[in-house]
């Protein structure tokens, strides 16, 4: 049996054994950690405004756009 097929536009959401924690990464390439699973996907949603940071509710600098 094989693996899910990962396209371009993937957005993924990975639960870190040993904690209360989820690793999202996004299709970009940003990555962030949340306890709050709505707040994890409203982060990895809001591409590509969302902040590139650690804290998916942090107001830094977002992903970089592709074209003008």
């Amino acid at each position: 049996m094989t693996g899910p097929k990962i396209g371009p536009k993937m957005l993924r959401v990975d639960w870190l054994p040993g904690s209360d924690q989820l690793r999202g990464r996004c299709h970009c390439g940003a990555e962030s950690v949340a306890d709050d699973p709505v707040a994890m996907w409203r982060w990895l949603l809001a591409h590509p405004d969302h902040p590139s940071s650690a804290d998916p509710l942090s107001s830094s600098a977002g992903c970089r756009r592709d074209g003008p």
